[in-house]
């Protein structure tokens, strides 16, 4: 069967979020914050997160690119991996006026990853045009339970989850 222009050109996109996702599984977690510099997060923030991700995706997956351009793409790949190859298990969004958090427990497969969980909160405010990604991953279930109560005590005003430093 042919293929359709649409998939073709979403293939290198694809292509692209699972070599970004291969690279950051079975790693605990990840704190991703994308902004213009010091708005709403500072240059040295947005640096610091970049160069901690770049240990895991080499310039071969992304190339070498300013520290905000970086964090975007990272935080573009793990939405398509998502959206593509994951189920939300619980969880829910939250909207509000230029605002939307997703947050919840994703069973994710894919043959380069193989079947994983994944604790996902996913936070975009387009009135600062910022996002902030945290995600937790793991192979076993329970550990996923486990991190997913975190985030709902920390939803709830209790300690920080996925602290970044």
């Amino acid at each position: 069967m042919a293929e359709r222009p649409i998939e073709r050109l979403e293939r290198p996109y694809i292509e692209k979020a699972v070599k970004v996702m291969s690279r950051l599984v079975d790693k605990d977690g990840f704190v991703i914050k994308v902004s213009e510099p010091d708005l709403p997060f500072p240059k040295v923030e947005l640096e610091y997160l970049a160069e901690k991700l770049r240990e895991h995706i080499p310039v071969s997956v992304i190339p070498e690119i300013s520290p905000k351009g970086f964090l975007e793409e990272v935080v573009d790949a793990i939405r398509t991996f998502v959206s593509r190859f994951c189920r939300q298990l619980k969880g829910n969004t939250l909207r509000g006026y230029m605002y939307e958090e997703k947050y919840g427990i994703y069973s994710c497969y894919h043959p380069a990853t193989g079947n994983f969980y994944m604790v996902l909160d996913d936070e975009r405010d387009w009135s600062y045009n910022s996002s902030e990604i945290r995600f937790y991953t793991t192979r076993s279930y329970p550990e996923a339970e486990r991190e997913y109560k975190k985030l709902l005590e920390e939803m709830k005003g209790g300690k920080e989850w996925l602290e970044e430093y």
